[in-house]
């Protein structure tokens, strides 16, 4: 079955991704978008990562996303369904702030920092997920240029020149903030990377791939992650 982002036409499905009233429709939250006009509230790897988190979360569970974003939109949708205690992180600063804007909004409590990668956080975690950016560099500038601003905003889109920079520096760190029960949840589009280079980039970090979340007409999929020994 071919996938909504072959199905759909390329202006119709980024209207849907910019939408604010579909997202709080999809997400079940209230939003106060942060005006960036690369700052879409929603895709294909955040809807999976719903269904993944629905799943696997549970009450009192110590919970990190990497990644957070403008909205927090996964965080917030968590925090409301669970009594979790959630961390949530992004290396833009403006990210940040309009995050607790939409958690005081939601009357959610996240703790939100500020932290490249996991630069900022110390402990471990029972659940760690991530919709890292994962497209091509030149991908970008063949087919979607004015993505690029040469700013701190490229970081939610360049994953370097094959997509998996950031997705590489992830999985090397991400067993140290993790026990022998943490499960990591990596959504990745696999029109960008898809399952063989993902699989092969989690053996080469000494992970273990539990499992793999997909969805129907969706292009994500959400890698479950464990770690190989302990």
């Amino acid at each position: 079955m071919r996938s909504w982002a072959i199905i759909i036409p390329t202006k119709i499905l980024k209207r849907c991704f910019f939408s604010k009233q579909i997202a709080c429709l999809i997400f079940d939250v209230n939003i106060y978008p942060y005006s960036h006009r690369n700052c879409q509230n929603w895709d294909f790897t955040t809807l999976l990562l719903k269904k993944t988190l629905d799943m696997f979360v549970q009450n009192n569970q110590n919970i990190l996303e990497i990644g957070t974003g403008h909205l927090a939109i996964l965080s917030i949708y968590i925090a409301k369904k669970k009594k979790a205690n959630i961390t949530a992180v992004d290396i833009n600063p403006e990210f940040i702030k309009n995050a607790v804007v939409n958690a005081e909004k939601n009357d959610v409590y996240i703790d939100f920092r500020q932290s490249d990668l996991f630069s900022n956080i110390e402990g471990t975690f029972d659940i760690i997920y991530f919709n890292p950016p994962y497209v091509p560099t030149e991908w970008v500038f063949k087919n979607n240029r004015e993505l690029y601003s040469n700013s701190i905003f490229d970081f939610t889109w360049n994953g370097g020149p094959d997509g998996c920079d950031t997705i590489r520096k992830f999985l090397k760190d991400v067993k140290c903030f993790t026990h022998k029960d943490s499960k990591v949840l990596l959504g990745v589009n696999s029109v960008f990377v898809d399952r063989y280079k993902m699989s092969m980039l989690i053996a080469a970090a000494g992970l273990t791939l539990d499992s793999i979340i997909s969805s129907k007409c969706n292009p994500a999929k959400v890698y479950v992650i464990k770690l190989e020994k302990y």
